[in-house]
């Protein structure tokens, strides 16, 4: 026999049925749901579920190996399933088996951090969230990932960051891990960053990064090897630093910009266009 589940918006006078709903050789049992999520038992064939308000549909067994489910409850993110003979199930997403691999420590001393955790079997995708703030006041990344690992770049030196997963289903976003600390110490060596833009009009952005407080000198030359300009030739505390580089009097063309950190020469090219 044909399935459907019938909706009405005027209080039963009008009835109409779900459009996109699974033909099936079962009878429904039980609906709940928050609106948004919809979950309809049948006799047969384990839940019939809907994300979005019933707009498109799935039939899934939630990993039972009962098919015949009685009745159903759910609220807040918990789903309860009474089987026919196989007793009741919770579904909740605290007891997902999500776990970190990577970083391994809770120091690290560069500011690209490479995240890994374990898969869910039950997970369509996963919800990835990094935060200065330990309650996630300031959100710095909200990313939907389709695989276990994600790599973030051009972090603060001596910061904290806070990070959290959870599993994406196809019937609801479950709730996130504990969240877990890393802080970003200062860099074991000197480093200068590709400017940006680049190329660039009429300004650009030179960052570099230093271990401990030194004399840091930030040269510029033209494509010849000939010194245009010193830029920084200063004591600079430990940590990040940028330089905004204007260009008002330059020629466009090939530049080459240095840093002399200590007994480190580091050297990068940069292309003025105007």
């Amino acid at each position: 026999w044909y399935t459907n589940i019938y909706k009405s918006t005027d209080y039963g006078k009008t009835w109409s049925s779900f459009t996109g709903f699974p033909s099936l050789n079962s009878s429904i049992q039980n609906i709940t749901g928050d609106g948004k999520h919809i979950f309809a038992a049948t006799s047969n064939h384990g839940v019939i579920l809907s994300n979005n308000s019933g707009e498109n549909w799935e039939v899934s067994n939630l990993n039972l190996n009962v098919m015949k489910i009685q009745s159903l409850y759910y609220k807040d993110g918990i789903l309860l399933a009474g089987t026919d003979g196989g007793g009741i199930f919770k579904f909740t997403s605290s007891g997902l088996p999500i776990t970190f691999s990577s970083p391994s420590t809770s120091v690290i001393n560069k500011n690209k951090i490479f995240f890994e955790w374990s898969q869910s079997d039950i997970a369509d995708s996963y919800r990835f969230q990094l935060s200065n703030s330990p309650n996630f006041s300031t959100i710095l990344i909200d990313s939907i990932l389709h695989k276990t690992t994600f790599s973030v770049y051009n972090l603060q030196y001596n910061s904290d960051y806070y990070y959290r997963i959870s599993t994406v289903t196809v019937a609801w976003d479950d709730n996130f891990s504990q969240a877990q600390m890393i802080h970003i110490d200062f860099p074991l060596s000197v480093q200068l960053d590709q400017n940006y833009p680049n190329p660039f009009n009429s300004f650009t952005t030179i960052k570099y990064h230093i271990p401990a407080e030194a004399v840091v000198k930030l040269l510029l030359y033209d494509i010849t090897g000939r010194k245009i300009s010193t830029l920084i030739n200063s004591i600079k505390e430990a940590g990040s630093h940028r330089y905004i580089l204007k260009t008002s009097k330059l020629a466009s063309g090939v530049y080459y910009y240095q840093i002399r950190y200590k007994n480190n020469i580091i050297t990068k090219k940069l292309l003025l266009i105007k």
